[in-house]
């Protein structure tokens, strides 16, 4: 495995594991879903470039620190959401090892 596989990895899963925290609406988790499944392809095709990507995708996706007034109301991560980032960070943590 390339070192900037490695580093794209370990950029994830700490990423990943920030995410489990996150309270978001309920739309900005639906783009997180898109973004996972992304990185669920990237990985499976060892695509560095678009890893590196949607790795960034997912930084900017978190929580902003200014919420709007009358915005709408935020939440952890649904359970499939949470579910779907276990997954990620276990295949992750497992293939770094």
């Amino acid at each position: 495995m390339s070192d900037r596989l490695s580093q794209l990895k370990d950029d994830a899963v700490n990423v990943l594991q920030d995410a489990l925290l996150w309270e978001l609406s309920p739309s900005r988790w639906e783009g997180i879903t898109a973004i996972l499944q992304a990185l669920e392809t990237d990985l499976a095709d060892e695509d560095v470039e678009a890893l590196a990507e949607v790795v960034a995708q997912l930084e900017l996706a978190g929580p902003v620190r200014i919420t709007s007034i009358g915005a709408p109301p935020v939440a952890p991560p649904p359970p499939k959401v949470r579910e779907r980032i276990n997954h990620l960070i276990h295949r992750l943590s497992r293939s770094r090892a």
